[in-house]
This record gives C-alpha cells, structure tokens and sequence, in this order.
C-alpha cells in the first residue's frame, strides 16, 4: 500500500531537489578552480584545505538530495533513515562551525591566505574588481600588475585584499547571519518533513500488513 504524504511529502522531495543541485554546483565549482588554478598535482598533499571543504560539503548535499528524492519517490524507509542521519550530521557540523567562528573571531581571517591561494585567476581577478583592491598584500604581490587591479578610470587599486576582504565580510555581517539561519531553517524543515514523511510510509506499510493478515 502506497502511503499519501501529501503536502509533507512535496516540500519535503522540492528541498531535496534544491539540495540535489546546490550540492552539483558546489562540487562543480571546486572541480572548476582546481582544475583552472593549476593546483590539481597537490590534490593528495592534504593542503588544499578549502577545496576539500568545497568537495565534501557538494558530495555530502548530492547524497543527501539523493537518498531524499530516492527515500521520497520511491518510499523507501532505509533511504529517508540514512537522510536524517546525514541531515543530523550536517546540522551538528554547522552548530560546530558556527561555534568555532564565533570563538576564533579574532583569527578566522588569518585563514584566507589559504583560500587566496587556492583560487584561480578569474576568481581572483572578479573579487579584486567587486571589493576594489589588489593582491592578498598589497599591489606588491605582482611583478606585474592585472588589469582587475584598476578601476574604469585607470586608477590602481592600492588596498589589499586581505583587509578589503575582512572590511567586506565585516560590513556584510547581518546578511551572512540572514543567509546562515535561512540554510539551517531549511535543513531543519527538511529534516522534519522526512521524519513525517517515513511516519506516513510507515503507518502506510502497517496499515496494508494487517489488512493482508
């Protein structure tokens, strides 16, 4: 007997869809600028610790959207019962990060040097013209200077990026914040609606054992 999760049921397979895509965009991006940063020889080093966080974060979002939609489609109880296991995780990972941030205020951007590096020119180039500076230094960072270290007018850029960056992050404070609460109510109703929906597929399975009985 098949069970009517109804509405429960639709919001639950359209977040995990959602997830499903976000989580291929994530892991496409980290391919993207591993493969174009020429950092893809250092993949096994173990220092390329913001594109591993960027692949597992991605491979993590894509198998959880999967066994949602799987769990959702096709009814499946083991599906939506290792969803909320993964779903639990992410959510215990995130209170932790967002702890540790808060605790490590002070030094989280003494970090971004290693994202810097990481990135590949186009994405280097992109945050020097939205954010108006120049090297993660200083305009000595290059021998000779890219062209997203000018404004239209030609003028050079003499702020680095590394205190453009903190000035920036800084300033966006109450959005990041806004985005942060709306990624955890999303998770957290998409964690709900699972928990509903294998009550519904369950109480579907009980009811059509004890008719055939």
């Amino acid at each position: 007997m098949r069970a009517d999760t109804g509405c429960c049921g639709n919001l639950f397979l359209g977040l995990n869809f959602i997830m499903w895509m976000i989580g291929f965009g994530t892991v496409g991006f980290a391919v993207w600028t591993l493969i174009t940063s020429g950092n893809t020889s250092e993949l096994v080093s173990g220092t390329l610790i913001f594109t591993y966080s960027f692949l597992g974060i991605g491979i993590l979002l894509i198998l959880a959207g999967l066994l949602g939609c799987i769990g959702g489609c096709c009814q499946s109880t083991c599906c939506l019962k290792n969803y909320i296991g993964i779903m639990t995780f992410i959510l215990l990972l995130d209170i932790g990060v967002a702890i540790a941030g808060f605790v490590q205020k002070d030094s989280v951007f003494d970090i971004t040097e290693n994202l810097w590096n990481e990135l590949n020119d186009e994405t280097r180039d992109h945050i020097q013209k939205e954010i108006e500076c120049c090297g993660y230094n200083g305009p000595t960072d290059y021998t000779t200077l890219p062209s997203s270290c000018y404004n239209g007018q030609g003028t050079q850029f003499s702020t680095s990026c590394k205190t453009a960056m903190e000035l920036w992050v800084k300033d966006k404070i109450p959005y990041w914040a806004s985005v942060v609460a709306a990624i955890g109510l999303i998770q957290i109703i998409a964690t709900i609606s699972s928990c509903a929906t294998m009550k519904a597929i369950e109480d579907a399975m009980r009811v059509g054992i004890e008719d055939y009985s």
